[in-house]
């Protein structure tokens, strides 16, 4: 199951509004990776970690659940104010990714815990019992989590007539970052470079500060 949209209502508050809210965005100026919208709560005005978003939207999809059978809804706490999660996906996707045009979409909705403290779930009209730290993480997530963390570096020419030039990196894949230099997008780094890079930096910083 590949998500192109997902919402998550939360534990408190109301229920029947989302706390989190993805949808893939495609547009035709945007890399694949920056056409992932957080609608809820930041409307779309930031830039996702796919990373972290593929790895939360596989803790669903690699939830195991188990039929609960001879329980009925009411015994599972199952009603329409339930926590719920609603995922649309293009059923014919083959590798992980967004998907414009969703052709298929699941509502899990959850309720009372078991004595082992599972969850049960109702999901395409049946009843079924989920791993409670699956579900756990689901919910306690935090949406912060799911945005890209963005490095940006300016260097300050020692020439008045020299330019500003600022480097912005961002998550492109597993293996490299996309480089911005004022704005626009020129090359790729590793982000294991990348990743020592930043290092250095926190390094200068901390012995700049006086800080060991």
């Amino acid at each position: 199951m590949h998500v192109s949209k997902f919402h998550r209502t939360g534990r408190k508050g109301d229920k029947r509004k989302p706390c989190l809210a993805v949808s893939y965005e495609p547009r035709v100026y945007k890399n694949s990776f920056d056409c992932w919208g957080i609608s809820v709560p930041y409307q779309s005005m930031v830039t996702v970690d796919t990373e972290a978003m593929y790895a939360y939207f596989r803790i669903l999809k690699d939830a195991k659940l188990v039929p609960a059978d001879g329980v009925t809804r009411e015994q599972a706490g199952i009603e329409e104010a339930s926590d719920r999660i609603f995922v649309a996906y293009y059923s014919g996707q083959t590798r992980e990714g967004g998907q414009a045009e969703p052709d298929r979409g699941m509502t899990f909705r959850f309720g009372n815990q078991d004595e082992a403290g599972n969850y049960y779930v109702e999901t395409g009209g049946k009843l079924w019992l989920a791993d409670q730290a699956a579900v756990d993480k689901l919910f306690e997530i935090n949406p912060y989590e799911l945005i890209l963390k963005v490095v940006s570096v300016a260097f300050e020419r020692n020439r008045e007539d020299a330019p500003k030039i600022i480097q912005r990196y961002y998550a492109f894949d597993g293996t490299y970052a996309s480089v911005q230099v004022n704005g626009t997008e020129f090359f790729l780094v590793s982000r294991e470079a990348l990743a020592s890079v930043q290092e250095k930096l926190r390094d200068e910083e901390r012995a700049f500060g006086g800080n060991s």
